[in-house]
């Protein structure tokens, strides 16, 4: 599909090019995430929340959505130029948001420390799957 010689792993460097060329890959989820993160929280059959609590839920989600988008992002720009992103950059930004998101549509009501947590262990064990599967391909 793609020349041969066109194949390789990026730099670091040309990780924050298909960064900035995945912008808007972000922002979308940027935005969706600030959209679908309080709506869980309204959707749930317990008290409608406080104005505070959706913007907490929104900020979180915004978050969470642009860095699960920007990791999926990078690795789509990356892979159009037939080039390998280093997965020790994308995969904790995939693992930080998704495991920050599937803990908040699991549990709608859970509390923004479990949210940040989950998160949080998503990224650390994101970094590590990088960094193996980087060392395994290498």
């Amino acid at each position: 599909m793609y020349p041969s010689r066109q194949l390789g792993v990026i730099s670091l460097s040309e990780a924050g090019t298909y960064a900035k060329r995945a912008l808007p890959i972000g922002l979308t989820g940027m935005f969706a995430g600030a959209i679908l993160y309080p709506m869980a929280s309204l959707l749930t059959a317990g008290d409608t929340p406080s104005a505070k609590e959706i913007g907490v839920d929104a900020a979180i989600g915004a978050g969470a959505g642009f860095i699960l988008a920007e990791g999926i992002g990078i690795l789509l720009k990356a892979g159009q130029d037939g080039r390998m992103a280093k997965t020790s950059v994308a995969a904790p930004m995939i693992f930080g948001g998704g495991a920050a998101t599937a803990t908040k549509l699991i549990n709608r009501q859970a509390p923004v420390k479990t949210v940040l947590s989950a998160g949080a262990v998503g990224v650390i064990v994101g970094g590590f799957a990088g960094l193996a599967y980087d060392f395994m391909r290498n």
